[in-house]
Formats: structure tokens, sequence, C-alpha cells
């Protein structure tokens, strides 16, 4: 949702402000009311990203939520990885292309098949519902820990909906 601190732009902590920061995200949290979406499409960008594009239906919207975590913590990286207004969800990527391949596959080009693929993974959970219920504040200790399993120190806040 926001990033802190990031691999491109590093923002170095001490023990103190961390848990500064700690502190003002578990604030925004409680003032934040948790955003009930809608899978919309599942894409597949040009660098290999299979992306799920989520509609938010009600609660906070990713602008909101983005800009009262900006205010809170204003050492973080004015460029943020993403678009203010997008939530979406990374769900894999293509590093290359199987081994094998189906059958079917043998009658279209390879990134045919996979646009079909998407296709039918869009078929299939379009629509999908979830409620966001959480907020968290991740210490990576590797670098994109998070994204790789490395080692990280996740604090997780239930968001609130209170007026604050």
């Amino acid at each position: 949702m926001f990033h802190g601190s990031h691999h491109i732009t590093a923002v170095p902590a001490s023990e103190s402000e961390i848990e500064a920061e700690v502190n003002a995200v578990r604030a925004v949290s409680e003032s934040i009311c948790p955003p009930k979406i809608t899978l919309d499409r599942v894409v597949l960008t040009s660098t290999g990203v299979l992306v799920g594009c989520w509609q938010v239906d009600s609660g906070s919207d990713p602008v909101t939520i983005r800009q009262k975590l900006r205010n809170a913590l204003p050492h973080a990286p004015a460029k943020q990885l993403y678009d203010a207004v997008m939530l979406h969800t990374s769900f894999a990527r293509l590093l290359g292309h199987p081994s094998s391949w189906p059958e079917e596959a043998n009658k279209v080009s390879e990134l045919q098949f996979l646009h079909e693929l998407v296709s039918r993974l869009n078929n299939k959970i379009r629509g999908t519902k979830a409620t966001v219920g959480e907020l968290w504040y991740v210490e990576e200790y590797d670098i994109l820990a998070l994204a790789l399993d490395g080692r990280m120190k996740v604090r997780k806040f239930q968001l609130g909906c209170s007026k604050v």
C-alpha cells in the first residue's frame, strides 16, 4: 500500500525512529475503515508479472490511506512504486517458459498461450471479493525480504474505522 523505505530509495532508521513510525502507522490504522474490494481483472504485464487489479466497493480508498501514511511517515520516499489510486496484488512473476508445454500450447505462440491462460484465470476468479482488515508495518532485514521470503519483522494492526 505504501513504502516507508524501499529497495530503490532506502531510508535508514534508528530503533527510536522505527518505534515512532510503528506508532504512527498504528494511529493511521485506527482511522482507516476496512476496504471491501472486488477483483476486477488479472493482467499479464510486459515484464511477466501477473497482477490482480481491484476495485474498492466501500471503506477507505487507497488514495486516502496512502495520504494518511504519507503524512504519518514524512521521511518515506517521495517516489512510491505504483500509482496512488491503483490497488493491486502481484500474484506471480513469470521468469521464463516452462520446460514442457501442454499439447494445446503447440498450436499457438507462447505469448498467445499465456494470454489464453490469463483469460481462463480471469473467468475463474474475476469478481472475487475480499476485505482488507489489517495494515502491516514490515521491517525488512534483507533486500526485498517480503517478496523473496527473507528475514523480516512484521507488525500487524487491525483497521479501526474511527474518526481521527
